[in-house]
């Protein structure tokens, strides 16, 4: 047995060519992957925008498309008649306040010597007091009347749908466009 394995002729190997290596230079750079993803993208919030006052529409500053941050102009309105009216009931009421002020302070130096009632001086100090807060009440309503002649972005995003167009007249509480933004904040339609 011993001899019959020595003996016994060898097998042979297939031997096969193995491939040549190629070695290439590595560079840094930029990575750009593309994919395409069938779906629907919707914002995480969603902006209809209407003006808060009635006017022509004098400047567009945005237009659809534009990406925008939070406060940044998109349209001006002319609402000069309702700013002038403003601005006249604040000078009305600002002279009503200094004589029922100045009444008041003759008054009191006629109560201190006791030649009116305390309850004459109390009426005209009521009435100093009532003409102060209208002037109070037609300040905030002249300075709303500036802000909201400017409409400005609720949120980054972009703008969208927007109808604007300059000369057209908008209604207060029409909307105008939406705007979408992304983010956890929550009216032309705006985007986040």
């Amino acid at each position: 047995m011993i001899g019959r394995r020595v003996l016994k002729p060898k097998e042979e190997v297939e031997h096969t060519q193995l491939p040549l290596a190629t070695g290439i230079s590595v560079e840094k750079g930029d990575l750009f992957i593309t994919e395409s993803l069938v779906g629907t993208i919707e914002a995480s919030e969603q902006y209809a925008l209407a003006s808060k006052v009635s006017g022509e529409v004098l400047e567009i500053y945005a237009e659809n498309g534009a990406e925008l941050k939070k406060g940044d102009k998109i349209a001006r309105l002319d609402n000069q008649k309702q700013i002038d009216a403003a601005k006249y009931t604040l000078e009305q009421a600002e002279v009503q306040a200094k004589a029922a002020s100045d009444a008041r302070n003759r008054l009191a130096s006629l109560q201190a010597s006791g030649d009116i009632s305390t309850q004459d001086f109390e009426a005209a100090d009521a009435q100093a007091k009532a003409a102060e807060a209208q002037v109070k009440a037609a300040k905030l309503n002249y300075d709303t009347q500036v802000e909201f002649a400017t409409i400005t972005a609720p949120a980054d995003g972009v703008l969208q749908n927007s109808i604007f167009g300059e000369g057209c007249h908008d209604s207060s509480g029409n909307p105008n466009c939406q705007s979408y933004g992304e983010g956890k904040t929550a009216a032309c339609v705006f985007r986040n």
